[in-house]
């Protein structure tokens, strides 16, 4: 019982790009799989998604023509929309050689060290965009939620109540002359 089946719980790395790359101003452009098999990526912006935020990933046809041409053969307007998007890194945790050799290829970019081996690390030399952070419904929402948890809390305080004094029995008897 203390085990669970199969130990499914376990103490792993939940690093998703090398510390380095976190602190770096611009996103991070992660490539996984094989030329022959697919090629998937994300954007991860800082160390990654936090509990939740998966729901919330962006996505942008732009960034994906980029990142198909960037495999194929990259030409500097491609470069620019990542750099646009905010893209200033792109890292390969398991490597794929062919992978490597078309990145290596791309105009804008140069190899940087790695975090280990088999993977692969690549910054672009053009400047990043400033990071936009997401939709900008996200801000509304998230204005949205502020107002409400004010209210919430505004209804749910404690409220001070009065202690009425009991009607004087000559108002009444000067009601009932009347």
């Amino acid at each position: 019982m203390a085990r669970g089946a199969a130990e499914p719980l376990t103490t792993a790395s939940t690093e998703v790009v090398p510390a380095f790359l976190v602190e770096r101003p611009g996103d991070t452009l992660v490539v996984t799989g094989r030329v022959d098999t697919g090629i998937d990526y994300r954007v991860v912006a800082g160390d990654g998604l936090s509990l939740g935020e998966e729901a919330v990933v962006r996505t942008d046809p732009a960034v994906t023509v980029a990142v198909r041409r960037l495999l194929a053969n990259a030409s500097p307007d491609d470069m620019s929309v990542l750099s646009r998007a905010g893209i200033d890194a792109v890292y390969a945790p398991d490597a794929d050689p062919e992978v490597a050799q078309r990145i290596d290829a791309a105009p804008f970019v140069e190899q940087t060290g790695s975090d280990r081996p088999g993977s692969r690390v690549w910054t672009l030399t053009l400047e990043p965009a400033a990071s936009h952070g997401g939709p900008r419904w996200h801000w509304a929402f998230g204005g949205g939620q502020a107002v409400l948890w004010l209210v919430a809390i505004v209804l749910t305080a404690p409220v001070r109540r009065r202690v009425s004094e009991a009607p004087r029995e000559d108002a009444g008897s000067v009601e009932a002359a009347r």
